[in-house]
């Protein structure tokens, strides 16, 4: 019991008391600043993230202004060249020649002249006829064959050639349309089967 007594009244309890106590702060300071780093650590990582993606969707934008932007300038490109193809066409050939006044002008360039506006001004019609007829015909062609030679397609054969016709069919029938109006098509063809 003497020795508890002297342990407090010289001071050495409280000095152990006070190491003790030190090394707990000492463990709580450490592990405080463990978790404060931790979440400074996710906190950048967030931020990293977030910059990473923030830099990806600019990206992403400025590739799609990029790409509406030379769309653009295709289509104002393609405009200008078309313009110029109309342009240096004349409209009639028939007019404007300088032999109209001659033997030759008269009686043979007028002719063909007046053959050559004809026939130019029947090709845009005459083509896109011929074009229809010609993929009709072969579709005509391959239900004829299927009936004669009792072909019988599987579902997926017959849905397979389907859809490629009506693609076809659509495909042409939307270039004549807007090649009429005097525009450029920049659909793709429909591809080819597969075999």
């Amino acid at each position: 019991m003497g020795f508890i007594v002297d342990l407090f009244s010289s001071g050495g309890i409280g000095t152990i008391l006070g190491g003790i106590t030190g090394l707990f702060g000492n463990w709580l300071k450490t592990r405080h600043e463990e978790k404060m780093f931790d979440l400074r650590s996710q906190e950048k990582a967030r931020d990293r993230e977030h910059d990473i993606a923030t830099m990806k969707m600019e990206g992403e934008n400025a590739i799609a202004v990029a790409n509406i932007k030379r769309g653009e300038a295709d289509d104002v490109a393609s405009g200008k060249a078309l313009e110029a193809a109309y342009q240096m066409e004349p409209k009639r050939y028939l007019t404007g020649t300088t032999y109209q006044e001659t033997f030759i002008g008269k009686w043979l360039l007028i002719p063909l002249f007046g053959l050559l506006d004809i026939f130019r001004g029947l090709m845009r019609p005459g083509g896109t006829t011929y074009m229809m007829i010609m993929v009709s015909m072969i579709y005509w062609e391959y239900k004829g064959m299927m009936e004669t030679y009792a072909i019988r397609p599987t579902p997926e054969q017959a849905h397979e050639v389907m859809m490629y016709l009506i693609g076809t069919f659509s495909y042409l029938m939307i270039t004549s349309f807007v090649f009429w109006y005097g525009d450029r098509n920049k659909q793709q063809p429909p591809g080819q089967l597969n075999k």
